[in-house]
């Protein structure tokens, strides 16, 4: 019976580098009159005095118009019978239209002024009685014999003559500047007609240019009441939580040169803008509108006087006065406004006790303060007031002069401090990360030495440690793809976030604490993430076993069927049992223990009881240190020694960690039965809860059929994953 076996096993080494980013800092309506009031009174009276010159010339051409015209009338009517006649038959059919004209001109006219009424009621009457006259002519001539016939046509001629001229006095009456010294008889009626619209005319430009002078005068009223005194202080009420800023590029403000109280000029394009009088309280305008009526208030800034002023919504958007307001503004602060309504700026004494309050943000200040005398000062972290004699610091006790407030002794010239519930930085008694001087100035990155954290201290909320913040910085060191500027995330420690979310969305690096943009290949997958929002949108594995189809396929505790190949016989099948026992630990007495790190420990128990491998022996194969996540299919090491030690380094939640692993035969041979037994042991320590590490058995007659770790696994390979 022979009872040979061979051992072969292999290591699969990785390799990976590590990429990451470094950076450092970077980071918010009353109409004024135009004219037109005095220039449409001055245009109606000229108009007027143009119509009455017109008129006066119409009457003295009238006259000749007149008599030109009963001549040639005469002329006609002695020159045909049957002119005569046709004459007579317009004349009576105009008469008719007249007096019809004159029932409508009476109707339709504007009664405005009693002048022109009379003068519609004396033109249908003038009309009336001619039409009778005509009527009484035209019957007398049809009763006439021959003879009678030539005279009547001439008394008709001269009949025309004088409507002709009464028609023309009357359009000279209602001021018609269109009737013409040529007209015919035929064209009375369109002389009647230009006569009334000339009437209605007249009447609509008087009553136009009345409309304008009491529009002039209601203007010179309006200017009179707006206008107002000099800036004067007036007090205010309620508070209000929000402030709006100093006012945007571009926006105007009050306009240069223009005195508070005074409103713009009546011929002015641009509304006023500044501060108004009215009932003993002061107002601000801007482009006409009163501002500060809005929930909360607002605060407004006066170019002229360079200060900043607080609008009352509970008053009306009154500029308060000797009022404190909590302001949003800067990540939250109080400012005060002194007696005459403008924002404080530095040192302030009220009531005996002094404050101080940042002069260009007007936040009031707590805690350490530099003066610019040089004394280094500390205002109570609750009212705010200058602390004098022993106050108690951060456990420690300080002392500072009874008089000016001075600090007498320092203990420390690094230290944080708690300011209403938020955290910041001092050094020499200055706080860092806040230069409200430098509008620019966003805030700064600090290395906590203590907490052993990257921090950031945020300019734009006076140097307050960023919670729950994101970040973008710029200009530092750049990361392993070049880039200098990174979004970076404080979680609510204020330590800057490695790794992956809760959510599993956002992934920053391990070691510079980048967020994740566009395509990133972390462990196994390539990620694709939101350009400009970092949330992950997809992934795909490219690496490990899920990247080659492989799968683990083996539980501890379970047995199963090994199959391998006889020793003497390389071509003939044997089969085993096989059972994997797994366990973790942190340390014994032969495992250190490491900070971070657990032991994996995984012990297979082989037999092989059957014929063929009595009879020819059987070989075991063996793969170890296969990185469930990192697998890239890598060349196989053989590897002949009972006990191997080795080094290795994974990738881990985003960064590079060092493991140490230890395969060893504990023991193998033959039993009394005639099976054959071999255990063996494979362990390694990796950091607490990394899963990738795997141990296999595979068909030892594969090893002559490539190097590659898929050229010895098959469908038939024990893979078993530690975890």
């Amino acid at each position: 019976m022979k009872r040979k076996l061979l051992k072969t096993w292999g290591i699969l080494l990785t390799a990976g580098m590590l990429m990451g980013s470094n950076g450092s800092v970077v980071a918010n309506a009353a109409e004024a009159v135009d004219g037109q009031v005095e220039s449409n009174t001055y245009y109606s009276e000229q108009e007027t005095a143009e119509a009455e010159t017109e008129a006066s010339e119409s009457q003295e051409t009238g006259t000749d118009s007149d008599e030109s015209k009963g001549a040639e009338s005469g002329t006609d009517s002695a020159a045909s019978e049957e002119d005569n006649e046709g004459s007579l038959e317009s004349e009576e059919s105009k008469s008719k239209e007249s007096e019809e004209e004159s029932s409508e001109s009476q109707e339709t006219e504007p009664s405005d002024t009693e002048e022109e009424s009379t003068d519609s009621e004396e033109s249908g009457e003038s009309e009336s009685e001619e039409s009778g006259e005509e009527s009484s002519e035209s019957q007398e001539t049809e009763s006439s014999d021959t003879e009678e016939e030539s005279t009547d046509s001439e008394e008709s001629g001269e009949s025309e003559s004088e409507e002709s001229e009464e028609e023309s006095s009357e359009s000279e009456e209602s001021n018609s500047s269109e009737t013409e010294e040529e007209s015919k008889s035929e064209e009375s009626e369109e002389e009647s007609s230009e006569s009334e619209e000339s009437n209605s005319s007249e009447t609509e430009e008087e009553s136009k240019s009345e409309e304008s002078e009491e529009e002039g005068s209601e203007s010179q009223g309006t200017d009179s009441s707006e206008s107002g005194e000099d800036d004067k202080v007036q007090g205010g009420s309620s508070t209000g939580p929000e402030a709006t800023g100093k006012p945007a590029e571009g926006s105007e403000g009050q306009k240069p040169g223009t005195v508070p109280g005074e409103t713009a000029e009546p011929d002015s394009e641009e509304a006023f803008n500044g501060w108004k009088e009215e009932d003993g309280k002061y107002y601000w305008y801007e482009d006409g509108v009163k501002q500060g009526l809005e929930e909360g208030g607002k605060e407004v800034y006066d170019p002229e006087t360079e200060n900043w002023y607080w609008l009352d919504n509970a008053d009306n958007g009154a500029r308060a006065a000797g009022r404190e307001v909590y302001l949003e503004t800067d990540g939250g602060k109080w400012v005060r406004y002194d007696e005459e309504g403008r924002r404080v700026k530095g040192e302030y004494i009220l009531d005996g006790q002094a404050y101080y309050y940042e002069p260009v943000t007007g936040a009031q200040v707590k805690g350490p303060m530099v003066l610019s005398d040089g004394r280094k000062v500390f205002y109570d972290l609750e009212t705010g007031q200058m602390i004098k004699g022993e106050q108690e610091i951060n456990g420690a006790v300080w002392l500072f002069d009874e008089t000016d407030g001075h600090l007498i002794e320092e203990i420390e010239s690094k230290f944080w401090l708690t300011i209403d519930e938020h955290s910041y930085w001092y050094v020499d008694w200055v706080r860092q990360g806040w230069k409200p001087e430098e509008p620019e100035y966003l805030g700064e990155e600090l290395y906590d030495e203590a907490a052993a954290e990257w921090v950031w201290l945020d300019g734009t909320e006076q140097g307050r440690l960023a919670v729950n913040k994101l970040v973008y910085l710029e200009n530092g060191q750049a990361d392993a793809a070049g880039n200098l500027g990174k979004w970076v995330f404080y979680d609510e420690n204020g330590h800057m976030f490695k790794g992956w979310t809760e959510d599993g969305l956002y992934y920053y690096d391990p070691v510079y604490g980048t967020m994740a943009r566009g395509t990133v290949v972390i462990a196994n997958k390539e990620y694709e993430f939101d350009s400009e929002t970092g949330v992950k949108l997809s992934e795909k594995v490219i690496s490990g076993f899920e990247a080659f189809g492989i799968e683990s396929n083996v539980e501890a505790g379970t047995e199963y069927e090994y199959t391998t190949n006889c020793y003497d016989v390389g071509g003939l099948r044997t089969v085993g049992k096989a059972v994997f026992d797994y366990n973790t630990f942190e340390s014994d007495e032969t495992h250190a223990a490491r900070e971070g790190y657990e032991w994996k420990q995984v012990k297979v128990s082989m037999k092989f009881d059957s014929k063929s491998a009595l009879y020819f022996g059987y070989r075991y194969a063996v793969l170890y240190g296969l990185d469930y996540y990192a697998f890239n299919n890598a060349s196989v090491e053989t590897a002949e020694d009972d006990s191997i030690e080795r080094g290795n380094v994974i990738h881990f939640e985003g960064k590079e960690y060092d493991i140490s692993t230890h395969y060893e035969v504990l023991e193998e041979g033959w039993r009394e039965d005639g099976s054959g037994y071999v255990t063996l042991l494979y362990e390694c320590q990796v950091p607490v809860g990394y899963d990738g590490m795997t141990f296999a058995l595979y068909n030892a007659s594969n090893v002559g059929k490539g190097d590659l770790a898929l050229d010895r696994l098959d469908e038939n390979s024990l893979i078993f994953r530690m975890q």
